[in-house]
């Protein structure tokens, strides 16, 4: 990886600069007053559709966290730029392509394994590349990944979209790393999805799956959302809607608190390192930790098999 200056935190600073947020040095946004919320709104400038799914203060001043109903894309927005008092908002939300994956992917049944969406639910050229970032068992970082990352954006002209699933104790103890990550989305090499991938990621080997990971007794799921979402926004990120599951590992309970949390379920076909092969419209599932190399070996042994497919697409790109 090429020398690296320390980034700021551009997508965030450009948002909050717009509604007048005064932004300062280094990661430290106040982020306080967090909530879950349901509002469905309408943006007076656009036009557009709006789902609210978090209240909060950023810097002392109140902020609502969003999705864009049709194109997934979250933002942070004054509450004073919305309408969210007409009721017909939510029927339109509700049939709207964000309202229907969220149903359909927070519905029954409730598989422990792999619950979510696994693939695209439509015919596609492309997949859809995401990294998980747990706690890392040893300090490593795959750079052999971002590099091929970095390698393969040169050539093409643009930026490549991955979907990073993020811990919040990995990005406590990898400040360089998520830095030399957001670097590289400022320098327009990769186009990065942050994918909720829980707070402190439960893991006790030996125990049986349905006693592990999330499922461990005493985990509670409010602070395992809610706390990586506060991390990222305060270091000037912006979470998507996105969530995975530690290990693809989830139950009806689960599964009815990403509802609550506004948030999709996200699991996947291709996990390289156990053997799965990806095709067209396929969620490939690596890691970027260092904590299971044959993946990123894979990857990059059959880089150009993998993007014969297609091109690696973004996650909104799955509905």
């Amino acid at each position: 990886m090429p020398a690296l200056m320390k980034a700021g935190h551009a997508v965030l600073i450009a948002v909050l600069d717009l509604v007048g947020v005064s932004v300062t040095t280094g990661y430290a946004h106040d982020v306080s007053q967090y909530a879950v919320t349901s509002l469905d709104c309408r943006e007076h400038e656009s036009d557009r559709l709006l789902h609210a799914f978090r209240s909060l203060h950023v810097d002392g001043l109140p902020r609502l966290l969003v999705v864009d109903s049709e194109s997934f894309e979250t933002r942070l927005i004054d509450p004073r730029h919305l309408d969210c008092d007409d009721p017909a908002n939510t029927a339109e939300v509700n049939t709207s392509l964000y309202g229907k994956a969220l149903a359909n992917a927070t519905s029954a049944p409730f598989p422990m394994r792999n619950d979510g969406i696994t693939h695209a639910n439509h015919a596609l050229n492309g997949l859809f590349l995401t990294a998980d970032l747990c706690p890392a068992s040893k300090e490593r970082f795959e750079y052999r990944l971002f590099d091929a990352l970095e390698t393969i954006s040169t050539k093409k002209g643009a930026p490549i979209p991955i979907a990073l699933s993020i811990s919040g104790k990995w990005l406590r103890r990898h400040g360089e790393d998520f830095e030399t990550i957001v670097q590289l989305v400022q320098k327009r090499k990769i186009d990065v999805t942050w994918v909720n991938h829980s707070d402190t990621h439960p893991y006790r080997p030996g125990l049986k799956e349905q006693e592990n990971f999330l499922l461990e007794s005493g985990v509670s799921p409010d602070r395992e959302i809610e706390n990586v979402e506060i991390e990222l926004i305060r270091r000037g990120e912006l979470p998507s809607v996105y969530f995975r599951f530690p290990g693809l590992i989830s139950s009806q309970k689960w599964i009815d608190a990403l509802a609550r949390h506004s948030l999709i379920p996200i699991g996947a076909d291709a996990w390289l390192a156990l053997g799965e092969k990806p095709k067209s419209g396929s969620i490939i599932l690596v890691h970027g930790n260092g904590n299971e190399p044959l993946g990123v070996t894979l990857l990059l042994k059959n880089l150009s098999e993998i993007e014969a497919i297609g091109p690696f697409l973004p996650l909104s790109s799955l509905f």
